[in-house]
């Protein structure tokens, strides 16, 4: 074998080693997903947005207060639901504060990506900060006490979870 053959055997090796890398190295330093304790406001956070990635409306309902469950129009969360996708989106648990014994509030970053399609500009991502008020049940579990979280692209949980009912129309007699 001459030397130029060897050299062109060393680039086409080192191009194969460039591409294997490429395709592997992103996979083998991807972030293990932590899993925290069930019965820790990390915990619960983690379960209610399985749960809406999930689209297991039952658990995400089951890990809220009553005042909080009642308040939600169930039906309308399924139908958010039904047709949302968190396949591009990164979550990231950030602060905890706790103000209290019995109350935190942990903050959750949600990255959302955007891949380019036809005549749409390059791939962008922006994070957005979303806020879980949570309170120690009288038997001790951590529920959600109040949280907006993005069920469907444009809509946060004030679109179906009502804090106060609407005002009822007046009828005027005449």
């Amino acid at each position: 074998m001459d030397s130029s053959t060897r050299i062109l055997v060393g680039i086409v090796a080192a191009v194969i080693v460039l591409v294997v890398l490429a395709i592997a190295l992103p996979r083998l330093i991807q972030e293990e997903e932590a899993d925290y304790p069930p019965n820790t406001p990390e915990g619960t956070v983690q379960r209610y947005i399985r749960a809406m990635i999930d689209k297991d409306v039952d658990t995400a309902l089951a890990l809220m207060t009553q005042e909080n469950a009642a308040a939600c129009v169930e039906d309308e969360i399924r139908n958010r639901l039904r047709y949302s996708s968190y396949d591009d989106n990164r979550v990231r648990l950030g602060d905890v504060e706790e103000m209290g014994s019995d109350t935190v509030i942990i903050t959750v970053g949600v990255t959302h990506r955007r891949e380019p399609g036809l005549f749409q500009l390059p791939e962008e991502s922006n994070t957005t900060e979303y806020a879980f008020d949570l309170r120690r049940s009288a038997d001790g579990f951590w529920l959600i006490s109040d949280s907006k979280w993005p069920i469907a692209l444009g809509y946060i949980r004030e679109d179906f979870c009502e804090r106060e009912p609407p005002p009822t129309p007046s009828v005027s007699s005449s």
